[in-house]
């Protein structure tokens, strides 16, 4: 991975978001993960406590439902009544200006509760070209594509091309699942 996942601290806010949880002074908006190379961090402003890094990732965990899809019979986030007006959990969208250039397929990768709420889905992006770390670059649709689970970040729903969808337009449960445990790997939020 060439990049540094990272969620960003403010300060206290009105909860606009699920998934706030404190930390020092500040609040962690969990669900708003964004990839930045290495290169661009500067040095630490604050280190949190240990507890506080748990508390932000179980937030992270939530948003991805991995306890749910990380398992021997993995069972698919809950859907959310109501008007379908956003990226779906576990749908392929086309999408373009996220740094390459070029238009390239995503699958949204954050659930539905988090997708609607929000308007601002996670989503990974797929490859056909092959990698070699198989645990953060997990085989889905048959072997056919890779979801590279190092480049999860979220996203503004417009960036995504609601109107012309790849094929398939989704992936199965069981490739989400192997999404879901790539994410997990590439994340290090096993713990």
């Amino acid at each position: 991975m060439h990049g540094v996942g990272v969620i960003a601290l403010k300060e206290p806010f009105a909860e606009e978001s699920l998934l706030t949880p404190a930390v020092g002074d500040l609040q962690a908006d969990a669900g708003r993960l964004v990839v930045l190379p290495q290169g661009e961090l500067s040095d630490a402003l604050y280190v949190p406590e240990p507890e506080e890094v748990i508390g932000v990732e179980r937030g992270l965990a939530d948003v991805l439902d991995l306890r749910r899809l990380v398992r021997p019979s993995p069972l698919a986030p809950q859907p959310v009544p109501g008007v379908i007006d956003y990226p779906r959990w576990g749908h392929i969208y086309w999408a373009s200006g996220l740094g390459t250039g070029e238009n390239k397929r995503y699958v949204v990768v954050s659930n539905d509760r988090w997708n609607k709420q929000t308007k601002a889905p996670i989503i990974v992006r797929m490859t056909t070209q092959p990698k070699r770390r198989a645990e953060d670059f997990p085989e889905v649709q048959d072997g056919d594509a890779q979801a590279c689970c190092g480049e999860a970040t979220s996203v503004a729903h417009a960036v995504l091309n609601q109107r012309q969808r790849p094929s398939p337009p989704s992936l199965p449960l069981r490739d989400m699942s192997a999404v879901a445990g790539g994410l997990m790997s590439v994340l290090e939020l096993g713990g």
